[in-house]
């Protein structure tokens, strides 16, 4: 359970990787895989949204576009959480990681 901010940040921010996912990561395919999973954790939880595209050309260091960095602002400013993405030949990793049990309430 999120309080109504917080979980609309989530979606937002999810709902964000899975856009850049569907209109990058397929460059010259007819198709791909995008992956969602939530992991609900004692004190902490992830949502992972994977795919095996053809992963990002930018270097780990370098800022991402506009929407990796509203992804980063969600994440930081509204769920406390952190923000990380890996990207190789075989596909692009983003993990969105904040605080919170799993099945409390708000």
């Amino acid at each position: 359970m999120l309080p109504s901010r917080e979980a609309t940040s989530l979606a937002l921010a999810t709902s964000e990787l899975v856009q850049n996912a569907v209109k990058h990561a397929f460059a010259g395919r007819d198709r791909g895989r995008i992956n969602v999973q939530l992991h609900l954790g004692a004190g902490e939880s992830e949502v992972i949204v994977e795919d095996d595209g053809v992963g990002f050309a930018q270097p780990p260091t370098s800022p991402g576009g506009i929407g990796l960095q509203l992804v980063e602002t969600l994440v930081r400013e509204d769920l406390k959480g952190r923000f990380d993405s890996t990207a190789s030949p075989a596909g692009t990793r983003a993990v969105i990681r904040f605080p919170g049990a799993a099945g409390t309430k708000p």
